[in-house]
C-alpha cells in the first residue's frame, strides 16, 4: 500500500469502516492501483458519537511529528475525489518546483481579507474575487462522476496563499523552517494561516494540475468562520494596524 513515500493525512467523522465507502476521499482511493496507492493516515470518528474531535491542526501535526524527513505528507479534506491515480508521481514532481504544493491559490491576495482570494466588507462577510486578483488552479465542485472543472486561472503557478483542501510537502522542509499548523485554528483558516508561516521562512508555494472534485463549497457565513476569522485577523493584522 505504499509508493514514493507519500502518505495522505486526513479526518473525517465517518467511522473507519464507512470511510471508504462514505467519503468521496476513500471512495477515490479505493479505486486507485495497489502501485500507486500512497499510504493513507486517517482520524477516523473525529468528532462523532462519544469520541473527541480533533481540529485538522492537530491531526496534521501528530502526522508530521511522526513522518520521516524524506516523507511527502498530502494534508487533503475528507470530501475531495483524487481522480488522479498518478498522484505519488504528480507530488514529487511538483514538489522539485515548490516547497508546499497545492490546488488553488493566489498569486496576489489582498492580505486584509481572511481568505486566499475572496473579499470580505466590514461586517466579515464574503463579497467576491477582487478583478485585479491573479488565480490559479482548477477544481471540479460536487459531482465527481459528471465533472465539470471550473478554472480559477493558469496551473503551475506561485503563489502567496492556497486553499487548504490539498496542501502536500515534504516532511523536513516543514521541519527545517520549524513549520506546523496553529492548532487555535481548528478548521477555518488554519491554511492561509499555515501559508502565511510558510512564506514567512522563506518557502515557495505554487499549484499543480492535478484533477479533484470538492464536494462543498466553503462555509463562510457561519459563526465558526467568523470567530477563525477574528484570531487570524489578530495574529495578522493588515500593514498599519496593530494587533
Amino acid at each position: 500500500m505504499t509508493t514514493g513515500g507519500v502518505t495522505v493525512v486526513t479526518a473525517t467523522r465517518e467511522p473507519a469502516d464507512r470511510f471508504v465507502r462514505s467519503t468521496y476521499l476513500g471512495r477515490s482511493l479505493s479505486r486507485f492501483p495497489a502501485e500507486t496507492l500512497p499510504k493513507i493516515t486517517v482520524r477516523a470518528s473525529n468528532g462523532a458519537g462519544d469520541s473527541v474531535a480533533l481540529g485538522l491542526p492537530e491531526v496534521y501535526n501528530a502526522a508530521l511529528a511522526q513522518a520521516q524527513d524524506d516523507e511527502i505528507l498530502l494534508f487533503v479534506h475528507d470530501d475531495v475525489y483524487l481522480h488522479d491515480w498518478f498522484l505519488p508521481q504528480r507530488l514529487m514532481e511538483a514538489l522539485a518546483h515548490w516547497d508546499v504544493v497545492g490546488i488553488a491559490g493566489a498569486a496576489n491576495p489582498d492580505f486584509r481579507f481572511p481568505s486566499w482570494g475572496l473579499g470580505f466588507d466590514e461586517n466579515l462577510r464574503a463579497t467576491d474575487f477582487p478583478p485585479d486578483l491573479i488565480k490559479s488552479g482548477v477544481v471540479n465542485h460536487h459531482d465527481y462522476g459528471v465533472p465539470a472543472p471550473y478554472s480559477f486561472g493558469p496551473t503551475p503557478m506561485r503563489c502567496e496563499l492556497m486553499d487548504g483542501l490539498f496542501l502536500a510537502a515534504r516532511a523536513g522542509t516543514l521541519r527545517a523552517a520549524n513549520i506546523s499548523f496553529d492548532t487555535q485554528f481548528r478548521f477555518h483558516l488554519y491554511d492561509i494561516d499555515f501559508c502565511r508561516s510558510c512564506r514567512a521562512a522563506g518557502l515557495t508555494l505554487g499549484t499543480w494540475p492535478i484533477a479533484i472534485t470538492h464536494e462543498s463549497a466553503g462555509g463562510y457565513d457561519t459563526a465558526m468562520f467568523q470567530e477563525a476569522a477574528e484570531r487570524y485577523l489578530s495574529k495578522w493584522p493588515p500593514a498599519g494596524v496593530s494587533g
